[in-house]
């Protein structure tokens, strides 16, 4: 629990505010949905993109579990094989979630 806190409520705001450049433009919700625990909005309609927890649909849906959500996250170059085992399900307009992905590789090459 601990990580995907810090993850949604310090980590991933402060790589979006460190890197402007990488949500101008963009005008979507993109929603991660972790499974039994809950939904976080990353939230690119306003203005510096907001992250929040919530039961609303966005534009795009991630849907994933806790263990795997944080194997992602750790190394980004999971997802394709998350992806086609079912492991991770997309939603909504999943070329979205190539956003995402971008940024979880900014994030590995901050740590």
């Amino acid at each position: 629990m601990a990580f995907r806190e810090s993850f949604f409520n310090t980590d991933f705001p402060l790589i979006l505010s460190e890197n402007p450049e990488f949500t101008q433009g963009t005008n979507y919700k993109l929603k991660i949905v972790i499974h039994n625990v809950g939904g976080w909005m990353i939230d690119f309609h306003s203005v510096p993109a907001t992250v929040y927890s919530t039961d609303a649909w966005g534009d795009a849906q991630l849907e994933i579990s806790d263990e795997d959500f944080e194997s992602l996250v750790k190394d980004p170059n999971k997802a394709p094989s998350f992806y086609f085992s079912g492991k991770a399900r997309l939603k909504g307009k999943t070329v979205l979630f190539a956003d995402f992905h971008r940024w979880l590789l900014l994030k590995r090459k901050n740590v």
